[in-house]
């Protein structure tokens, strides 16, 4: 199935992508997209950990379960004011 990744700031910068379409296996989690982009983008272990990740545009967390067509957006947590 396809899924959509959405990248933000260092995420992006280490993807080298902000945006990108990926198949995958159904019945995967955000975690089993995660292992993907950890083994495919050694980088990612620097701030693993640390990521925050949003699916269709709501907080998630790894263990949900993504469908054809979703969006999974993946960044680091951000401060300001």
């Amino acid at each position: 199935m396809k899924i959509y990744i959405h990248a933000f700031s260092s995420v992006k910068e280490i993807l080298g992508f902000s945006k990108d379409e990926i198949t995958v296996d159904k019945n995967i989690s955000v975690e089993d997209v995660l292992q993907l982009l950890y083994r495919q983008y050694s980088e990612l272990d620097k701030i693993k950990g640390k990521l925050m990740f949003a699916l269709n545009e709501e907080y998630c967390n790894k263990k949900k379960e993504l469908k054809e067509g979703d969006i999974l957006a993946i960044f680091p947590p951000v401060s300001g004011g």
